[in-house]
């Protein structure tokens, strides 16, 4: 069986995705509202992460329109 490949951003690529900065980002991770994944001292976000962030939101930010994100999207 093949296996899919995981998907990665790193910090920098939300931050631009987002508009967001770059503090925001880790403190996202930091309280847990999004999924990080530490890589070689340097966190990641797996696509379907960054993905269930957008869609579901959170109390800082409404949800974000979909549209006005650039992810690709790939085969979850």
């Amino acid at each position: 069986m093949e296996e899919k490949p995981i998907k990665l951003y790193k910090l920098a690529q939300v931050c631009q995705m987002l508009n967001i900065t770059y503090p925001t980002v880790l403190n996202y991770i930091r309280t847990g509202k999004l999924k990080g994944i530490k890589m070689g001292g340097q966190w990641r976000i797996r696509h379907q992460d960054l993905k269930r962030f957008i869609e579901e939101g959170n109390e800082d930010n409404p949800t974000f329109d979909m549209e006005d994100v650039d992810i690709e999207d790939s085969n979850d």
